[in-house]
């Protein structure tokens, strides 16, 4: 099963304010003209309603920002399919 955009369905969040269904991305935060320090939060943020529905964390580098997320799709995904299996039983 997949969302639109060819997305598994753990990989979303759904908007509590619009019931959009939102993923759960990286978004940079660096303002460079006034402070070029690296912020990436790993998040689901509605760009319609501009709610923060999930908050994993923020990060001072792209690399580790990139390993949390692939590490909470990963979490997800096994949260999925076990839930699903169990289902079966």
């Amino acid at each position: 099963m997949t969302i639109a955009g060819g997305r598994p369905p753990w990989t979303f969040q759904l908007c509590s304010g619009c019931g959009r269904a939102v993923p759960l991305a990286m978004h940079e935060l660096t303002c460079p003209p006034f402070d070029t320090r690296t912020r990436v939060a790993v998040a689901c943020i509605c760009d319609h309603c501009d709610l923060v529905l999930y908050l994993l964390g923020l990060f001072t580098s792209w690399d580790t920002a990139i390993s949390a997320h692939q590490r909470e799709l990963d979490a997800r995904t096994l949260r999925y399919f076990n839930a699903a299996s169990d289902d079966d039983s």
